[in-house]
């Protein structure tokens, strides 16, 4: 008789019955899977349930790097804690940053106006006041700034008939005019609303003398480069400037107002 047929049989059955023993041993441990997955209740909570149940769970509670804009998430079975979660926040000084900076954008586009205050007309060269102040001929500042900051423009300034000196020590009049100019271009960079803007010019100078001076050369010229240092502040469409001291250069004292044109 053939017994290679029952043989087979039993092995198979053998077999079989070793693959149901593996799955009969993980079988609780899927079922306990998927009813605890479908009963699991998860609510956002405070920080401080969030550490309780944490505790509860053996866990030492996450800190997060922004308390401010953090969450917390506790989940229960049966009315009893199964995990715990946090998830970090943003950075709120960031966006605090992002407003700020919003807010001081550089104020890009035209501004015109004039200098309001400077020793060009009060004083003459070295420091000392004119007898007679001269007239205002000219008085221009146009700055143009771009998206990025850089600044361009020009600066003109004339005051003529500034009256040096008058002496009549000696019975005769001996008068001193004088014509004073500046014409430069301007450059620089902006930060935000505030920047040093550099003006790059000609000073212009003639003085006169009248005969009774008894001076040979009766007119003298002055052609020098000047550079001037200006601090500018722009608050609301106005931009405010102050020059500066700058090294290598003579200071030049004036101020100037612009309004965005």
């Amino acid at each position: 008789m053939n017994k290679f047929p029952v043989r087979k049989i039993q092995k198979t059955v053998f077999m079989l019955s070793i693959i149901f023993a593996l799955i009969a041993c993980r079988f609780p441990d899927a079922v306990k899977t998927i009813v605890e997955s479908a009963v699991e209740d998860c609510s956002i909570v405070s920080r401080d349930v969030y550490e309780i149940s944490a505790t509860q769970l053996g866990q030492t509670p996450e800190t997060p790097k922004y308390p401010e804009s953090a969450v917390y998430e506790v989940c229960f079975i049966d009315m009893e804690v199964s995990s715990v979660r946090m998830i970090d926040g943003n950075n709120t000084e960031d966006d605090e940053l992002t407003e700020s900076e919003e807010t001081n954008s550089i104020p890009a586009g035209s501004y015109v106006g004039t200098i309001i205050d400077t020793e060009w007309k009060q004083r003459d060269w070295f420091g000392s006041p004119p007898e007679v102040l001269g007239t205002v001929a000219e008085n221009e500042v146009i700055i143009f700034i771009t998206e990025d900051g850089t600044v361009t423009g020009s600066l003109k300034y004339i005051v003529n008939g500034t009256i040096l000196m008058s002496d009549t020590s000696h019975g005769i009049t001996c008068t001193v005019l004088n014509d004073r100019s500046y014409d430069g271009e301007a450059s620089g960079k902006l930060l935000e609303n505030k920047g040093k803007i550099i003006f790059e010019g000609e000073w212009h100078e003639v003085t006169s003398y009248s005969e009774e001076c008894n001076i040979e050369e009766h007119e003298s010229a002055t052609l020098q480069d000047i550079e001037i240092h200006v601090q500018v502040e722009i608050k609301n469409g106005t931009m405010y400037g102050t020059s500066v001291p700058s090294e290598g250069s003579r200071f030049h004292e004036l101020s100037i107002i612009l309004q965005s044109d």
